[in-house]
């Protein structure tokens, strides 16, 4: 869903009588995409592109999406192709160093890239990326608006924030109430129900509160 919001200041400054589509791999990027004036669709497994990919002006590949078969079938389409937001992470630089042969493969059909910051670049050059740009990070170009207002609470306050599977398990266990308020936020919206089921039965034989906002 982040990025596909990040898309708006790009969709911005296509002309109108352009075709846009958009491709997704989440729920939550599908409906997020459904703002756009734009033709939206799921990304197909890998193995599916060929018989996919139609030819068009330019294909615009989020960050470290970088998928052989896409690059590859964009490239013989004769459509431009361009990684914007590109980052490498440090908890996954090591592993692409491993397969840096691999990537060096899908870089060679990829034509521009742009980068969040000067050491992604640095990294995405080892990896054979060429002509690489650096913009800074595109999410930052549309600022957060306020959809609810929360009374700042008096005591401590813990956040447990972008939770993923199990992790939540872990913090509920390891909390205690004299430690303060706890706030969990788990990553993705479609695990809300969950994790609310999750806390309520934590706290079930347990002296506190529970608030879902």
């Amino acid at each position: 869903m982040g990025e596909t919001k990040a898309l708006k200041v790009i969709i911005d400054q296509i002309e109108k009588n352009e075709n846009i589509n958009i491709s997704v791999v989440t729920n939550t990027g599908y409906e997020e995409a459904h703002n756009y004036n734009a033709s939206v669709r799921y990304l197909p497994f890998e193995i599916f592109l060929p018989f996919w990919i139609k030819k068009q002006k330019i294909l615009f590949v989020m960050e470290a999406e970088l998928w052989y078969m896409m690059f590859l079938w964009a490239r013989l389409k004769k459509t431009r192709t361009v990684l914007i937001n590109a980052r490498i992470s440090d908890k996954s630089y090591a592993s692409y160093k491993k397969f840096s042969w691999f990537y060096k493969k899908i870089f060679k059909n990829i034509d521009k890239v742009f980068a969040q910051s000067n050491e992604d670049k640095k990294r995405l050059e080892e990896l054979g990326a060429t002509n690489v740009e650096v913009i800074g990070n595109i999410k930052l170009a549309l600022l957060p608006k306020v959809n609810k207002q929360l009374k700042k609470p008096n005591e401590f306050v813990i956040t447990a924030a972008s939770t993923h599977e199990n992790e939540e398990a872990l913090i509920l266990n390891a909390y205690e109430k004299s430690l303060g308020k706890l706030i969990v936020v788990p990553r993705h919206p479609e695990r809300f129900d969950k994790v609310d089921a999750l806390i309520k039965q934590f706290i079930k034989d347990k002296d506190l509160t529970y608030q879902r906002y």
